[in-house]
């Protein structure tokens, strides 16, 4: 009888100490399971599935600044679609000669230029001093990335005073208009060319008169930045005044502009 209830009690301590240890080894998976998640470095993010807005504005802002360099100009017919430009040139016959350009809309532009002059387009008129004050409006009719054609008409006053070839002071309704067509070439430069017509309608002490200047010729326009412009403009023509002989008619500027 003992040695039966030797025999139970052994098995009956071995189940125990056999359940003790279950927990403990299943306790120590998954320490260990615990410790290898910890020590596996992390997943990295596949490069299709990372977010590509960071990188997304810089690449708008660098092809604004190659457009906006072509999207207007000062000689052709670029109008800014928004903001002003401001202009100033020196040259025959005009030193200096400080315009404003403001936009009214896409293809409209209306401002301001005043002009200290002393030919008036034609090298025989020189050297009379004359004060030009003028209402620029520019007309954009067609404005692509290769292409730019507009009209523009500088109405205003001219006062003309005494000079070699001028027998007395003239005050004139100036009339100017013009048309131009320009090219792109390499994202920074618009050649072109283009006819004006700087008419003026003048009285003096001896009457009244027209001169009507036909002027034609090329322009360059360089933009060196996004917002600035150099400019060069050759014209050149008969240059027409009732009751006087034509002479020879030239336009010689270069200059800057801004875009504000």
């Amino acid at each position: 009888m003992h040695a039966k209830h030797d025999g139970i009690s052994l098995v009956v301590l071995v189940l125990f100490t056999l359940a003790g240890a279950l927990p403990s080894g299943a306790a120590r998976a998954a320490e260990k399971t615990q410790k290898k998640s910890e020590e596996a470095p992390p997943e990295e993010t596949a490069p299709e599935d990372k977010p590509a807005e960071a990188e997304e504005p810089a690449a708008e802002e660098s092809g604004d600044s190659i457009t906006r360099g072509l999207s207007w100009d000062v000689l052709g017919g670029g109008v800014p679609t928004a903001d002003a430009v401001g202009q100033l040139e020196i040259g025959f016959s005009g030193l200096p000669r400080i315009s404003y350009h403001y936009t009214t809309s896409p293809s409209l532009s209306i401002g301001g230029m005043v002009s200290f002059d002393y030919a008036y387009w034609a090298p025989h008129f020189a050297f009379a001093p004359t004060l030009l004050l003028q209402v620029p409006v520019r007309y954009s009719l067609a404005h692509t990335d290769s292409i730019t054609l507009g009209l523009r008409a500088d109405p205003g006053l001219g006062f003309f005073f005494k000079g070699p070839n001028t027998e007395a002071f003239t005050v004139g309704l100036l009339l100017n208009m013009s048309g131009s067509i320009g090219f792109s070439l390499q994202n920074r430069m618009i050649v072109g060319g283009a006819i004006e017509l700087p008419m003026m309608l003048g009285a003096s002490g001896d009457g009244a008169f027209l001169r009507f200047p036909i002027l034609f010729g090329p322009f360059l326009e360089f933009h060196a930045t996004p917002p600035l412009a150099m400019t060069f403009d050759l014209k050149v023509g008969p240059h027409l005044t009732t009751g006087q002989d034509t002479v020879f008619g030239l336009r010689l500027m270069a200059g800057v502009a801004y875009r504000m």
